[in-house]
């Protein structure tokens, strides 16, 4: 019996060896332990110090910590991507592959400039040139914006003709389109008010005038000139 736990202790001390070795091999996969560096892929927008800063894994900290959770809690907190994928290596390069939101419009406001995307969201694209973007002036509610928004997406060819959109408080929307038009609509109704637009743009009426002030539900106040300004 006594030999026999002898020969035990033996065995489990040899394979304690062998265990700690092979341990001891796989732990050199990984040289430093420590994230050597982070790449970021397909930016085209955004500025990747602004994303590195944003996210709360830094290179030359330790492999080990290394989350992915919060990683992808980090990443999902940035307006500016849509989608993301990554993959930790084990030579410690961190691989980040983004998808970035297309610009929506362009905000400007107090002679500043911002991107926004579709739920009036700023986009912070320091990289972002010359557009062909809607520009939205003065200060926007963003429930009366994403009522809008959503008549805007359901009449595509409307919207693409779209060249400045101006917005009051008290008043409504003014939106300037690309052919010299005002466009005069209220907060509430519009898919209905720009139905009744659709049909004046048909008839002959459209070529003789270029302010439409559709504000009073039912009525239409028209003027052959504009000041289609924000004030």
């Amino acid at each position: 019996m006594r030999n026999l736990v002898v020969a035990s202790s033996t065995f489990f001390f040899f394979f304690m060896l062998i265990s700690i070795g092979d341990f001891k091999k796989k732990i050199q996969f990984f040289p430093s332990k420590k994230i050597s560096q982070i790449k970021i892929e397909n930016m085209n927008l955004i500025n990747k110090e602004f994303i590195l800063k944003s996210i709360s894994l830094k290179e030359g900290e330790s492999f080990w910590k290394f989350n992915p959770f919060q990683l992808k809690k980090d990443l999902n907190s940035l307006n500016e991507i849509k989608s993301f994928k990554f993959k930790l290596y084990s030579n410690g390069i961190l691989k980040i592959i983004i998808e970035e939101k297309e610009p929506y419009m362009l905000w400007k406001i107090s002679n500043k400039k911002k991107i926004i995307d579709e739920k009036a969201n700023i986009l912070n694209y320091d990289k972002f040139g010359n557009k062909n973007l809607i520009t939205i002036n003065g200060y926007i509610d963003k429930n009366k914006f994403l009522k809008l928004n959503d008549v805007l997406k359901k009449n595509k060819k409307f919207k693409k003709n779209i060249k400045f959109i101006f917005f009051s408080e008290n008043i409504g929307w003014k939106i300037l389109l690309k052919d010299s038009t005002c466009l005069q609509l209220p907060l509430n109704e519009i898919d209905q008010i720009l139905n009744v637009f659709k049909e004046i743009q048909d008839s002959q009426i459209y070529s003789k005038y270029r302010s439409y002030d559709m504000r009073i539900l039912e009525r239409v106040y028209i003027k052959k000139n504009h000041k289609c300004l924000a004030s």
